[in-house]
């Protein structure tokens, strides 16, 4: 986990920005503040995860970052096709230094494959896994954008956040269960909009996939 005098120069290594990040997070923010509270009660959360996928697209793909659909997974690639980013929402540990983020909702075989893929450890199952020289030279890393809108304290809501590598799956939890590297951004302080958080459902069904492609020439 990184110091946050370092939480700066590691983003840069990414080619990215602790604002780029934090700008993302408030485009979906403030989608999720501007729901009536005549939508359905699950549309506030998934309105704020979708255009938190937009917001981040919108900046990097300016910078020839690619977008990319895999079985409904918006994945936002790093122009060197090294990596990519998702966005998931996360638990009450997220953006907590001495916190064991995970994914909110349960997650199937879509995870555990990300996980494996991210490790090498294709030896573990291999049936879950492309061919090998798929796994050394066509997977994308995949780095999660997670995020906890925590409205525990009505009076004093706030949204952490983190940009994480994954590396253990629970596959009986379905849960993401340790990290790599935890990059934790700021908490963004919701205390002016603490009616509007409420209330919200975060449970969105989608999947966490590791796209297997061809870099371009």
């Amino acid at each position: 986990m990184f110091e946050e005098a370092d939480v700066g120069a590691r983003l840069h290594q990414l080619g990215l920005s602790k604002p780029i990040l934090m700008e993302a997070l408030k485009v979906g923010l403030l989608q999720r503040m501007n729901c009536s509270p005549l939508l359905p009660a699950t549309f506030p959360g998934q309105a704020q995860w979708a255009y938190t996928v937009e917001g981040l697209r919108l900046q990097l793909c300016a910078k020839g970052w690619l977008q990319e659909s895999h079985q409904n997974l918006p994945v936002t690639i790093a122009p060197d096709e090294s990596f990519a980013i998702v966005v998931y929402t996360g638990d009450d540990h997220t953006g907590r230094r001495g916190g064991f983020p995970s994914n909110k909702a349960s997650k199937g075989l879509k995870t555990q494959q990300a996980i494996l893929r991210n490790n090498r450890t294709g030896e573990l199952f291999p049936d879950t896994l492309p061919a090998p020289q798929e796994v050394a030279e066509d997977v994308l890393k995949t780095w999660v954008l997670l995020y906890h809108l925590d409205a525990t304290n009505p009076q004093h809501p706030v949204l952490r956040a983190e940009l994480s590598y994954p590396s253990s799956f629970d596959e009986a939890l379905g849960k993401i269960m340790d990290w790599e590297e935890r990059i934790i951004l700021d908490e963004i302080d919701l205390s002016d909009d603490a009616i509007a958080v409420k209330p919200y459902n975060d449970e969105l069904d989608v999947p966490l996939d590791v796209p297997v492609r061809r870099k371009t020439a």
